[in-house]
Parts: C-alpha cells; structure tokens; sequence
C-alpha cells in the first residue's frame, strides 16, 4: 500500500506549487478563465454555513462504530464519527470549489466515489438546480449516516452501498451517464488509474471529473501526470488539493496549475 507524504513533504509540494502556479492572468483559454472567476466566487454561498456547521458538529462526535475497512483489506477498524470527520471529511474552502463548480456546469448527473459522512455530497448537492447525485461508500454503516445526512438537508442524493468497482461495473450495464465525477476515495495509483479507466465509459463529450488530493503520495501525483496525458482528456487543471480533468473535444490540449 501507497504511504502519504509526511506533514514536512506535504508543505515542499505546497510551496512547489505556489511558486509554479498562477492566477486568471495565467489563463489564454476563455473557457478556463470564466470557468477560474467562477470556483473564486463568493457569491450564493448561502448553504455552505449549515454543511459547514454538520461537519464542525461531527468532528467532536465520540460516537464509535466498528466497521470492515475497504481501505485495510476490509480488516476489522473502529472509529469514533469525530475522527471519520476529521480525517476525511472535506472542509469548507474545498467545499466551497466543488459547491461553485456544480452551479457552474449545472450538471444533471453527479457522481461521487467515496461518500464518507456526506459532506463533500452535501456541497456537491446543495449546489443542482434540477439534477442528481448519486454517491457510493464502501461502509454500510458510515453509507447510512450519509444518508440520513442527505435526508436532513433534503437534498436529492442517493447513497449506494458498494465497492467503486462493482459499481462502476453497474452504471456501465445500466447505461448510466454522469455529466461530473468526483473521485475520493482509495487513493493510490493503480485504482486511480483503473477507476478513471473505467469512469471514461460513463461521461459524455463536455464531461469533467474531479480527482480529490492528487498531492496526497508520490503515487497518487503519478497517477496525476499519466491522466493529464491521457487522449480523452484535453483540458486538466491542477489546484493543489483537486485535479480537475474536462473533455472537450472542440478544445487543444492545454495544462493549468492555478491558485484559488
């Protein structure tokens, strides 16, 4: 298994990236520039306070439960809700992106792999107009909380317990398309890399796929540069904490690495 980077290695990629990075003078595509103003926005944010607030509250949560764990060979893990929320659940400034990106593209069908407690499903939802996100979490009892979670903000998601890969297979048998995928969870090369495969037979030309923590290991930033290059895609875009991946077939190829 794939380690992360230490604290220490965490912060030199960070300082990299700021020094190789840029801002909306960087940008010669019209597309990405608009696209750039729109993640910055501060407008509309109104529900990002509440989902914030859950996450604040699930963080001080002592609330333990004993679950098999996906990612240690589904060994026998127990965790209290505090520490689920504290290490994997997304903070509000990354929220904020994934929140402005959906009202952005307006998409229709979201889908996230990696639900966790639903935060991160709950920016991605707060933000659609008329469409749906469909969320698949590995933990059936960590499913269910999301669940409830979506249930409390009303929010039109749905939970599916599973695997990425048996679901995926699904959605590829049911003929399923998603306009926005977000990849969080399982982060290491090889599964990157097969589950983007397998992403690809589900988008459509204009889609966009999302990959979280892309600096997260050496493997992980691997898995990174193999996908920008990869024929299908022609716009990628590296901000740090997210990898956002776009086909569009009317555009070249470019590259960004922009600060928000």
């Amino acid at each position: 298994m794939e380690k992360p980077y230490n604290g220490f290695v965490r912060i030199f990629k960070y300082l990299q990236f700021i020094l190789r990075s840029g801002n909306a003078h960087a940008i010669h595509s019209p597309f990405v520039f608009e696209l750039y103003n729109h993640l910055k926005s501060g407008k509309g944010l109104e529900p990002l306070a509440a989902i914030s607030g859950l996450h604040d509250r699930l963080k001080t949560s002592n609330e333990a439960m004993t679950f098999d764990d996906p990612g240690r060979e589904n060994r026998p893990t127990t965790k209290t809700i505090g520490a689920i929320a504290r290490q994997s659940a997304t903070g509000q400034k990354s929220g904020k992106i994934l929140f402005n990106l959906v009202k952005y593209i307006k998409p229709e069908h979201v889908l996230e792999l990696g639900t966790s407690l639903g935060i991160s499903g709950l920016y991605l939802s707060s933000a659609l107009d008329s469409g749906e996100l469909v969320t698949v979490e590995g933990v059936p009892q960590i499913a269910s909380l999301a669940q409830q979670h979506f249930k409390d903000f009303k929010a039109n998601a749905t939970v599916i317990n599973s695997t990425f890969v048996n679901a995926l297979s699904q959605f590829q048998t049911d003929h399923n398309t998603f306009d926005l995928v977000y990849l969080d969870g399982h982060h290491q090369k090889d599964a990157t890399l097969s589950y983007f495969k397998q992403i690809k037979n589900l988008v459509t030309p204009n889609s966009i796929c999302i990959l979280d923590d892309i600096y997260w290991s050496k493997g992980m930033e691997e898995a990174w540069v193999i996908l920008q290059k990869d024929e299908d895609v022609n716009i990628s875009i590296d901000l740090f904490h997210f990898g956002i991946l776009i086909f569009r077939k009317e555009t070249v190829k470019q590259h960004f690495k922009l600060r928000i």
